[in-house]
């Protein structure tokens, strides 16, 4: 699993900002009200703060940012066609020629759309 990365410290005038705006986070409260006001000082209070928050943050892992995929049984036919290639002429002509059964690879929902059911399509794939 990767570990954090260190955000960039926010500067003190957009804590500022955030603290008038009563909008601030902690880290922003915290900046704010302790950042000393001569450029030495603060260069080094705030190298030093980076490099505390950076050796916490590095034994936190990171948040998983994808989620995994959720298989979808019915999707509508453009979407079909748009993921497959297929062509919504091809799917029309498989249920006129009854390849296609509704209810089993295909299904007019209650929207009036022609949904297509992507595991019994797979199965028909697989039968031939």
């Amino acid at each position: 699993m990767p570990l954090a990365k260190t955000p960039p410290l926010p500067d003190w005038i957009e804590c500022s900002r955030a603290v008038h705006a009563d909008k601030a986070s902690a880290l922003q409260r915290f900046l704010f009200d302790h950042q000393p006001a001569d450029d030495a000082a603060a260069k080094a209070f705030r190298a030093a703060l980076s490099k505390a928050l950076g050796s916490h943050l590095a034994a936190v892992p990171d948040e998983p940012q994808e989620q995994a995929a959720v298989p979808l049984h019915w999707i509508r036919l453009a979407r079909y066609c748009e993921l497959t290639g297929d062509t919504a002429g091809a799917v029309h002509t498989r249920r006129r020629k009854r390849q296609w059964l509704d209810g089993r690879e295909t299904k007019v929902g209650p929207d009036g759309n022609l949904w297509v059911n992507t595991a019994a399509v797979n199965s028909w794939i697989e039968q031939a």
